[in-house]
């Protein structure tokens, strides 16, 4: 019977005594709360800053680039052109599917929505100077249309509403 553990005895503390507790404290919460905007600051990355974005962006005005240059023939660089951005822009919106906030901003505040919308200009610039059919430029600006809807939907589609 002696392994019976004993209470602790209780500790009376003072009002003085949760004031100093309250500022010895204040530095930890303080390191915790920077790294957590730390944290936060990484896994809400603005589009632009990803080497998603500028794979894509360099994809697409490489493709642009080569069949203007007559590298490759019509219509393979406007395919490129769509393809690029359309693909940035499912990646995006997947990878915002997961994350509480990341549907939360209007499609047209996105990077995705603006890469596709340039390869959308891009088309009608190729189509303009002949290097594409204007059917093919106005095909693929559709497809470029898609991929802001779908991007965006599957942006919301886990996004939860803000807590108040």
């Amino acid at each position: 019977m002696g392994d019976e553990a004993k209470p602790e005895p209780k500790v009376k503390l003072g009002w003085i005594d949760y004031v100093r507790m309250l500022f010895k404290g204040r530095a930890a919460v303080e390191t915790v709360m920077r790294e957590g905007k730390l944290v936060a600051a990484e896994a809400h990355k603005a589009g632009i800053k990803t080497l998603g974005f500028w794979a894509s962006a360099l994809a697409a005005v490489g493709a642009v680039a080569a069949q203007v240059g007559g590298l490759i023939p019509p219509p393979y660089g406007a395919i490129v052109l769509a393809a690029a951005p359309l693909l940035y822009g499912i990646s995006r919106g997947l990878k915002k599917r997961d994350d509480d906030l990341g549907g939360v901003k209007p499609a047209l505040a996105t990077s995705d929505a603006w890469a596709n919308i340039l390869a959308a200009l891009g088309q009608v610039a190729l189509a303009s100077q002949g290097a594409v059919a204007p059917e093919t430029a106005t095909v693929l600006m559709s497809v470029n249309a898609a991929a802001i809807a779908a991007a965006d939907s599957l942006a919301k589609s886990g996004a939860q509403p803000p807590k108040e």
